[in-house]
């Protein structure tokens, strides 16, 4: 069977992405949904709930890797550490840049406390866990499915890597479930796919996938750090879990929060 997944006519590769895309989002509001249910659990921190969704959706997407044979994607570096980090390299400075911002926008707007140790040990690894698991999906599972049904050319490998970008940036449409005005999903989803494109690139490029996994958590580190290290409000409500689940990762707070803001 593992043979099968190597050598995929296109059609069925685009099928296979856009099935794995169907699960990968079922699972986000399945879960979001069963664990705004569970007594107790919902009253829970907002990102230890991301955490427990992301560990699930993990260990789902871990067995099909397994089962169809692309576990090497974890031991795979074909550029080396050093050109990987120099080709991505733009988003460690975005990522900086970003954090001064953060850090200096809520100094000067006062947005709240330092939340407790606790609490930002669940950002962390709820962000991680982000960026581990969306990488595994749209780079691990979907993005290597395309490259192994389009042909081995220039014109094969760009038209996976958009093909790439774009279903990771469809998936966002999910949002409008949640209360998310089209405009403003339509403007996730553009940027989404912008990301998930350069995502693709960097991996075609390098084969690094630990990197990668790296700078989208440190992109998301960077963008949430107002809820996460601050107590600027919560990403979560009960009403809000589906939202959390999907659309917060890609720099979706203030939609999460007020649904119409970012109209």
């Amino acid at each position: 069977m593992k043979e099968k997944f190597k050598n995929l006519s296109a059609p069925v590769g685009i099928v296979l992405s856009i099935v794995a895309v169907i699960l990968f989002t079922g699972l986000l509001l399945g879960l979001g949904f069963v664990l705004g249910k569970i007594p107790g659990l919902n009253e829970q921190n907002d990102y230890l709930l991301q955490a427990i969704a992301e560990f699930i959706i993990l260990i789902v997407f871990l067995i099909i890797t397994f089962v169809i044979g692309y576990t090497r994607i974890f031991t795979e570096n074909v550029a080396g550490w050093l050109r990987s980090l120099y080709t991505g390299g733009f988003f460690v400075v975005y990522c900086l840049f970003s954090l001064i911002a953060q850090i200096y926008l809520c100094s000067m707007s006062k947005v709240g406390n330092v939340r407790t140790a606790l609490e930002i040990i669940f950002y962390i690894v709820a962000i991680f866990l982000v960026g581990l698991v969306e990488e595994l999906v749209f780079r691990g599972v979907i993005f290597n499915l395309l490259l192994n049904s389009f042909p081995k050319t220039r014109k094969g490998i760009t038209d996976a890597i958009v093909l790439g970008g774009v279903l990771f940036g469809l998936m966002h449409f999910v949002n409008i479930l949640s209360g998310v005005k089209f405009t403003s999903a339509l403007i996730q989803v553009i940027s989404a796919a912008l990301m998930g494109i350069l995502f693709c690139t960097i991996y075609a490029s390098t084969r690094n996938f630990w990197m990668l996994v790296i700078f989208h958590a440190l992109v998301d580190f960077a963008s949430l750090l107002s809820t996460g290290i601050f107590d600027a409000g919560n990403i979560l409500s009960p009403q809000l879990i589906p939202c959390h689940l999907s659309c917060w990762r890609f720099r979706c707070l203030s939609c999460c929060v007020n649904p119409d803001a970012s109209a």
